[in-house]
């Protein structure tokens, strides 16, 4: 396992993977039957998260780390799973606050400008994959 993954600089918890472990500490004392809807909930969360990342991923990456943060309850696979999905977004904020205010804002630029085009393409097709 990559260190990223089980440390963050300045953090002496354990980092992200030390989070997942203490809750999941907690949660394998809950009965059979609330850590099994846990893990169904979070079949139906991230399935549906997928399903929905191309069409409409700005509902499907939430519902998609919401299910992860569920199944990382139960099984290690999720757990580093969310982790690695983390550390990659704590990155990508730290590069962005890095980079002078003209880069940020050509960037949100770009996103509003993918965006009003899907929208206009999906409301002159009629259609939406």
């Amino acid at each position: 396992m990559a260190p990223s993954l089980t440390r963050v600089p300045g953090r002496s918890d354990g980092g992200i993977l030390g989070g997942v472990r203490n809750r999941r500490a907690r949660h394998r004392q809950r009965p059979l039957a609330v850590r099994f809807l846990t893990a169904l909930a979070g079949f139906v969360l991230a399935l549906t998260g997928l399903i929905l990342l191309a069409p409409l991923p700005e509902a499907g990456l939430p519902l998609l780390g919401l299910g992860l943060g569920l199944l990382a309850m139960e099984f290690d696979w999720a757990a580093r799973a969310l982790a690695w999905t983390l550390d990659r977004l704590t990155g990508y904020r730290a590069w962005l606050a890095r980079q002078r205010p003209v880069v940020r804002g050509l960037l949100a630029l770009v996103a509003v400008a993918v965006a009003v085009a899907v929208i206009l393409w999906i409301v002159t097709t009629g259609r939406v994959a």
